[in-house]
């Protein structure tokens, strides 16, 4: 646990922190810091990461977290600088969110579940990895532009009622959403049958570029892309 400072920072050779077990609690502040000089000063953070409601996490020079099956969460405050990127990588790790992952850089999640709440600056998905925007139900807002890089991507959707994220997901993308050949799932929770006609606005999006490959959904329902907005409709269920 970290109630103090940390910081990642070397001036020719790169910054190590590894931590097992339960990984590291950040109540504090946790620095990725530029180095200097000509030598190998990348950042590297191995194992999983808490970063709680009172925690700093500040990304001023570009970080790699690869551990495979980690379990990380951010409901404090995370700021990625301007052309840096945070890079999460591990087949079977996930991201909860319901703080601020913010700044001008990029969050690159390779392998990696990311769901929760809360906002997300610009967002690069690789390899297998997915979103599942809220706690079923709610609202995910990635503020800035959103990349499904690779066509193994996810968006997952859950539908329990009317409402977005009262009864149903939905993923806000306030620049540009990059959709194209990844997958869409969508499921029924809690028992919800939707009425026939019933229409849902799983996304809205500044701009789209591209339309998800493969769409695997309740039968009947059907997808629409509007300017702004893509939607659900049932076509079957009760009046």
């Amino acid at each position: 646990t970290n109630n103090g400072t940390i910081k990642l920072e070397s001036l020719v050779n790169q910054s190590n922190l590894s931590v097992g077990g339960a990984g590291l609690t950040n109540n504090g502040t946790l620095e990725s810091n530029v180095g200097g000089g000509a030598g190998d000063n990348r950042r590297f953070l191995f194992g999983s990461l808490s970063n709680t409601g009172t925690g700093t996490f500040s990304v001023n020079h570009t970080l790699e977290m690869n551990t495979a099956s980690a379990t990380h969460s951010n409901s404090g405050t995370t700021a990625i600088a301007a052309t840096k990127t945070l890079t999460l990588n591990g087949a079977g790790s996930t991201l909860a969110n319901s703080g601020t992952i913010g700044g001008a850089g990029t969050l690159i999640l390779s392998n990696v579940a990311l769901s929760g709440t809360g906002s997300v600056t610009n967002t690069l998905l690789l390899g297998t990895a997915s979103v599942s925007p809220g706690t079923s139900p709610g609202i995910l807002t990635m503020a800035s532009n959103y990349v499904h890089g690779a066509v193994g991507t996810a968006l997952n959707i859950q539908l329990g009622g009317p409402g977005a994220g009262v009864g149903y997901d939905q993923l806000n993308v306030t620049v540009n959403a990059t959709l194209t050949n990844a997958i869409l799932n969508v499921s029924l929770i809690n028992g919800f049958v939707p009425c026939n006609g019933a229409s849902f606005d799983v996304m809205q999006y500044g701009t789209r570029t591209g339309a998800f490959g493969t769409v695997n959904a309740p039968a009947g329902m059907t997808v629409t892309y509007v300017p702004n907005a893509l939607g659900l409709t049932s076509t079957t269920g009760g009046v």
